[in-house]
Formats: structure tokens, sequence, C-alpha cells
């Protein structure tokens, strides 16, 4: 499934970048799409460079990263298809394992398969 821990999961194991700042993922046109605001340009390009072309899983969700003329990403809810990283947590909630800026994915988060050659 294409969700927030899954996209974040990526950026962060595959990319070894920072967390995204905010992730909101949505259907248009029979497809899933995901805007993603990384905390600064240069980690943006690295995203965009990494992993546009690759497939999220073997086989399926091929990924068409690019750069969108918004210049942030709005969140409203936190759930399994938007979340907002740059706040805290409030208490007592335990998150997704990724929802922590500046923490390396944990062991076993999702990494793309290798590119081809």
């Amino acid at each position: 499934p294409v969700t927030v821990p899954a996209v974040a999961g990526i950026i962060t194991g595959s990319v070894g970048g920072p967390c995204p700042l905010r992730v909101i993922i949505f259907s248009r046109s029979s497809a899933m799409h995901a805007l993603v605001e990384m905390p600064d340009i240069r980690s943006a390009v690295t995203v965009m460079n990494t992993l546009d072309g690759r497939e999220m899983y073997p086989g399926c969700n091929l990924i068409r990263a690019q750069f969108s003329v918004l210049h942030s990403v709005s969140v409203k809810f936190n759930n399994l298809k938007s979340m907002d990283f740059s706040l805290p947590l409030p208490p007592g909630h335990a998150g997704f394992p990724s929802a922590f800026p500046g923490v390396p994915a944990p062991p076993g988060s999702h990494r793309l398969p290798p590119a081809p050659p």
C-alpha cells in the first residue's frame, strides 16, 4: 500500500536523506500521487533525482518525481495519508516509526530494489 510511512521510509531508507517535513497522498485520474515537502532544496533535488523512474515495489508503483508549483504542503490531519513531521506529536501519541525528523528509518524499513544498470 502507498502510505505516509511507506513514502517516508523510501525517502529516508533509499536516499539516505532527512525525513520529509510533510507528506500528503491522494488519488487523481485513477493514479496515486504524493506531495512531499523536504526541509531544503538540496534534499528535494536528491530525492527527485534518486527516485524518479524507480518502482516503489517490484513490478508496480512507478515513481514519477517532479517539482510542484506549491511552495509548501498543507496538512490538515495526521494519518496514513497525510502527516506533518515538523510538528511535535501530542503526549501519549506513538506516531509512525519515521515520524521523528532527523531520526533514520528503523532497520527493515522499506528500501527500493537496486536501480537497473
